[in-house]
């Protein structure tokens, strides 16, 4: 037994420094994954996380329809300011944006007090920074808003506020009289639509949270008796990652047994056009399939004026109102995954439709870097006993892995994208990005193992 002891020393020898070997190897690629999903080199990681997560989205909109929320949505563009005009004739003095105050006070007006059946709550998404001359005085539509509020409507009037990035004059703030603002401009929170920002005013360092106009919609109808939204903390809750829908109809989302599975493949085919050739431009739906009821100004006038009122809510059902301007000099614009640049204020209505709809259900990031780590850990095992296997194998066998492999990491990706979107209600952020790192880090361990393995099998021969 004695003679077998330098030999067993010697294999245990050897043994310690290939596990060394391969724990250094295996460390390595630990450290690359963590570079490509925490350094985001290229901006890899967070790219491809919005791309994935931007066409998941458009996916799954069109699985299925919603209904439309309690909110009317009117726009003033530069043809409602036209027709209001009518050339000096009209009620409307101002002929072009920006409008006079006196028909900011007549509007506000019509949509409140002259209403049959008032809104809640209006939320007025025209920002009055500060005094503006030639619109007249800001005085008169802070003493109309007064006196709004004194007729006690019921309605909720708020104005935007702007934020930390565009503090308002506290001069604007006083001649209306101290409406009730909301933040309208925040930082900070990316494409995420926050629940809560802080405002300002000029020359000031104090800052005043207040909850941004979606929330206000929200909390108006549910003080109204529409729902109980106790849950809802606007300084704690998470922001909400805005979910564009659409209403179930034949232009949007039709019903008919197999649409579904044709919109999907339209989609899909659309998809690999645009990886294939640049010019090729995925179809965006109408903006009249979003779930609100959006109207122009001056629709609400005229012999035969359209309702204030979203159609199908029941009669004695609150509803809320926002108003907006609709002009590409004022380049409030934003774009969109499933409609094409839409006015900024319908932001503002998604993402009440969002809370409207689900409530504390509604759909929010998570950063899933770290679990995405550990994902990664597990598939580097994989990976490296992948290549002792492709190294030993015929080349027969390596194409029927290969298909396996790639399958596997889908269906997983998807089953785990499935859980987070539709049961979590988690949009991940660090996890997507997987799709596009995974493969890229996979050929390098593949590559980097079969070349340790080539080195191994020369000195193999050598000796």
């Amino acid at each position: 037994m004695k003679p077998l002891e330098p030999r067993r020393q010697r294999w245990n020898t050897l043994r310690h420094k290939l596990w060394c070997r391969l724990s250094v190897r295996y460390l390595t690629y630990l450290a690359l994954g963590a570079w490509a999903l925490l350094a985001d080199p290229f901006t890899l990681s967070s790219t491809s996380d919005r791309a994935l997560s931007r066409e998941y989205h458009n996916f799954y909109v069109r699985l299925s329809g919603v209904e439309m929320a309690p909110l009317t949505v009117v726009t003033i563009d530069a043809s409602s300011i036209r027709d209001l005009n009518a050339n000096g004739s009209g009620w409307m003095s101002s002929n072009d944006w920006p409008l006079d105050y006196t028909d900011h006070a007549r509007i506000i007006s019509d949509l409140t007090v002259k209403q049959e059946r008032p809104p809640a709550s209006l939320f007025y998404d025209i920002y009055f920074e500060e005094q503006r001359d030639a619109s007249g005085e800001l005085e008169r539509l802070g003493r109309r808003l007064s006196l709004i509020d004194n007729r006690e409507t019921g309605t909720d009037i708020v104005l935007a506020g702007g934020g930390t990035p565009m503090p308002m004059s506290p001069d604007a703030y006083e001649r209306l009289d101290q409406p009730r603002l909301s933040a309208t401009a925040w930082s900070g929170h990316g494409e995420l639509y926050p629940l809560s920002a802080p405002i300002q005013f000029q020359d000031s360092e104090t800052t005043e949270t207040t909850p941004t106009p979606a929330t206000v919609m929200y909390q108006t109808l549910c003080a109204a008796g529409a729902k109980d939204c106790e849950w809802l903390d606007p300084s704690s809750a998470p922001a909400v990652s805005v979910h564009w829908t659409a209403v179930e109809s034949r232009e949007c989302i039709p019903a008919e047994p197999g649409s579904h599975i044709r919109m999907l493949a339209k989609r899909l085919l659309e998809g690999v056009l645009q990886g294939l050739y640049s010019k090729a431009e995925p179809s965006h739906l109408p903006a009249k399939c979003m779930p609100v009821h959006i109207v122009r100004a001056s629709q609400l006038y005229g012999d035969d004026p359209v309702s204030l009122v979203p159609p199908g809510i029941d009669e004695d059902a609150p509803y809320a109102v926002m108003v907006g301007v609709v002009m590409p000099s004022t380049h409030d614009y934003i774009q969109t995954p499933v409609y094409e640049r839409v006015p900024g204020v319908l932001l503002h209505a998604m993402a009440f439709e969002n809370l409207w709809r689900l409530d504390d259900d509604y759909f929010h990031y998570r950063n899933m870097t770290y679990w995405g780590l550990l994902f990664w850990a597990a598939a580097v095992l994989l990976f490296m006993g992948q290549a002792e296997r492709r190294h030993n194998s015929p080349l027969r066998r390596k194409l029927p892995w290969v298909l396996l492999w790639w399958a596997a990491i889908a269906g997983a990706v998807v089953l785990v994208q499935l859980v987070f979107h539709n049961i979590l209600r988690i949009v991940p952020e660090g996890w997507l990005s997987l799709i596009a790192v995974v493969p890229l880090l996979r050929e390098i361990v593949l590559r980097n193992e079969a070349a340790i393995m080539k080195i191994k099998e020369n000195l193999n021969e050598s000796r």
